[in-house]
């Protein structure tokens, strides 16, 4: 489907103006490309012939982000061929728009049915703690008494709204489960889960490395403050889980 096509005169959202049909009809075609690659090696073989093209459309309304996703997962031959410039692009786009798909492409290519891929998981990090520029991937949080229902909350925010607080332990159970949540506490709560994920699977594999240097840039939680999120009954139990791997990850099983 994207033979003969030019990058420069597809669609880019950001500087042209489409018709809504056009580009949804390029949204089912990225839903389609994703169903055929999905599990399947050959077809992803077949695909990633056009990696560069459907790279070039990242950040657009059509999200081709999950196709790549899945053009890539649990395929080591491909993941072996992931670049230093697709996870800068994915770690540009995470400080942008903090958009939880963006979170999971990085998780996914640090590993291969569930094993670690050593190499992807080093470049991810060395982009996440870029001397010029930090990647912060989880969300500012704190562990406060909340009178009303006189137990432990944890609250999420953004550093550029301090003021905008998330009680997770309050959000709603159909914004938890739903992949695409549709409030702006749902995607909050989903884009920091996806990052301490993220942050689990770097360290997987006894990668020390990896466990060395985002302890020392503190991108992770203490083990104190870990085990404090960890005792709070309210916690979602998908976040929950997130938690309990970083913790095994990076403390423990290194």
């Amino acid at each position: 489907p994207f033979q003969g096509i030019v990058s420069e005169t597809f669609i880019d959202s950001k500087r042209r103006s489409f018709s809504r049909s056009l580009l949804q009809i390029c949204k089912l075609t990225y839903s389609l490309l994703r169903l055929m690659c999905k599990g399947h090696p050959r077809n992803q073989m077949k695909l990633f012939k056009y990696v560069r093209v459907i790279q070039s459309q990242l950040g657009t309304e059509m999200n081709p982000e999950n196709t790549l996703l899945d053009l890539f997962k649990d395929n080591r031959k491909l993941l072996l061929k992931v670049t230093s410039n697709q996870i800068q692009k994915f770690s540009e786009l995470i400080s942008e728009r903090k958009l939880p798909r963006h979170v999971l492409f990085l998780t996914t290519v640090c590993t291969c049915h569930g094993e670690a891929v050593p190499s992807n998981q080093n470049q991810v990090v060395a982009q996440l703690t870029h001397a010029e520029k930090t990647v912060p991937v989880l969300l500012a949080f704190s562990v406060e008494w909340d009178h009303r229902s006189q137990a432990q909350t944890l609250l999420l925010w953004e550093k550029e709204r301090p003021y905008r607080k998330v009680n997770i332990t309050h959000i709603s159970t159909d914004d938890v489960e739903l992949e695409v949540p549709k409030s702006y506490e749902g995607n909050l709560f989903l884009y920091h889960t996806r990052c301490v994920e993220l942050l689990a699977v770097l360290c997987a594999g006894r990668n020390r490395m990896c466990a060395d240097l985002i302890m020392t840039y503190r991108l992770a939680p203490s083990y104190a403050d870990l085990l404090d999120i960890l005792s709070i009954a309210g916690v979602p139990m998908q976040l929950k889980r997130a938690y309990a791997q970083l913790l095994h990850f990076l403390y423990v099983d290194r």
